[in-house]
């Protein structure tokens, strides 16, 4: 797992033997029980969003931001592109050129 969704992993706060506390992502108040689609954070009056991990089927509230990286790295796994590889290309060429470079110019 890359590092991206380490991070938002560890924004899930996770306890094996009862259900997990659930937060908003924005404003860390807690909700009763997890969103099953986009919705407004009746707090905050940021939008959350749902996504489902692949590796675990563990659904997990993101940000609007998190849930465009999680899409996009959807889509690199179906061109057979490891987070891992992409992140690396990514480093390397914003060593080369001195800023970060966009991610079509890294899939490229």
């Amino acid at each position: 797992m890359g590092d991206f969704l380490r991070r938002i992993l560890g924004k899930q706060i996770t306890n094996t033997e009862k259900e997990p506390e659930v937060t908003f992502p924005y404003c860390k108040k807690i909700l009763e029980q997890i969103s099953q689609r986009k919705k407004q954070c009746p707090f905050c009056k940021n939008y959350i969003h749902v996504r489902t991990l692949p590796s675990t089927r563990k659904r997990i509230l993101v940000t609007e931001d998190d849930a465009r990286k999680i899409d996009w790295l959807k889509r690199l796994g179906e061109y057979g592109v490891a987070e891992q590889d992409f992140e690396i290309t990514k480093d390397q060429l914003s060593k080369k050129f001195g800023q970060e470079p966009s991610n079509k110019d890294a899939l490229w």
